[in-house]
């Protein structure tokens, strides 16, 4: 399958599944908001009602919000644990989505609450496993970044001349950026492994991710390059527009309320087209096999087989017993 085939692929299963995309949606907006409401209660709780805190809160302005919590009296360490607790749920909340969407696009069929909420419970411990192995490797990546940087300023820390010291900085996030999508995009893989082939293998899945990758590198890169250049393309008209509309009134502070939900709903749907299209393209051989083990399973037990009758092979005396020896062979059934 060529790239567009499976991006195209991708775009008709993610079309048949509109409702998935809002529940993504709504787990990336509800802890937003409860996060949201978490930061503004340092700034509100210290200038209280006055005209101040009023105006700044109209206009959402950031920079006074970041200014009063890292200047406020009281104890940040709460507020702290609690938006890391809150991201940590977050992320779990998205893993558990995650396992339901990968069912469905796995198996190709449109969305249904039954599939999709089934296929969360069976796959969402596999994909925790899974993301909990993949983040040594985010480490190495971060890692690698700061070994180049400290390489770097030895080299050319100590010279004159800023250039050298400037485009290795340049390389040095190159190549962070490189194998920083590597890893992403080998867990996506992994991720499509363990469900479309019912493996719990996660350590296997995620090495043997970088394995098809590198059997398909052209289809699996560039394919994971087209579907970044549509996240680019959705954040440069976002970002243009955001910066073009200054927040000088209530209504341009909602209108662009309201532009930022689309852009959280467009990041939903193209998080899931990644999945869709890279299903797509891995192909779905082994969940079409599953999917017809399963459609036999219901039907054996909608109509069951007749029950099997056992013949004595040798009757015995007084019929103490069915036989004195085995049977060679296993009974039929009547």
């Amino acid at each position: 399958m060529t790239i567009f085939q499976a991006l195209g692929r991708g775009v008709t299963d993610l079309n048949h599944s509109r409702r998935m995309v809002l529940l993504f949606y709504a787990a990336a907006t509800v802890p937003a908001i409860a996060g949201a409401a978490i930061v503004m209660t340092v700034p509100l709780g210290s200038l209280g009602r006055s005209t101040w805190a009023t105006a700044m809160a109209g206009s959402l302005d950031l920079s006074w919000i970041v200014e009063t919590f890292v200047q406020s009296a009281l104890p940040a360490m709460p507020i702290v644990a609690a938006l890391v607790g809150l991201a940590a749920l977050a992320r779990l909340l998205q893993l558990f989505l995650l396992s339901g969407a990968l069912q469905v696009f796995g198996a190709g069929e449109p969305y249904t609450a039954e599939m999709f909420f089934a296929g969360c419970g069976r796959n969402f411990w596999r994909i925790v496993r899974l993301a909990l192995f993949s983040l040594l490797f985010f480490a190495a990546a971060l890692a690698l970044h700061a070994g180049l940087g400290t390489a770097g300023a030895k080299l050319w820390g100590e010279g004159n001349e800023a250039t050298p010291l400037v485009h290795w900085s340049w390389f040095t996030y190159s190549v962070t950026a490189i194998t920083l999508g590597l890893c992403s995009l080998a867990f996506d893989y992994a991720a499509i492994r363990l469900v479309t082939d019912g493996s719990r293998k996660a350590m296997r899945a995620y090495l043997g991710a970088f394995g098809t990758i590198l059997r398909a590198p052209g289809r699996t890169l560039g394919l994971y390059a087209v579907l970044w250049l549509i996240v680019l393309l959705c954040l440069g008209a976002y970002t243009g527009v955001s910066q073009v509309l200054a927040q000088s009134s209530m209504a341009i502070v909602i209108l662009l309320f309201v532009m930022r939900q689309c852009a959280v709903l467009a990041r939903a749907w193209t998080r899931l087209l990644f999945y869709s299209s890279q299903c797509a393209m891995y192909g779905r051989p082994t969940m079409c096999a599953y999917s017809r083990i399963a459609g036999r399973l219901r039907i054996a037990i909608a109509k069951p087989a007749a029950p099997v009758v056992s013949w004595p092979s040798a009757p015995c005396f007084m019929a103490m017993r069915s036989s004195v020896a085995r049977p060679c062979s296993l009974p039929g059934r009547m």
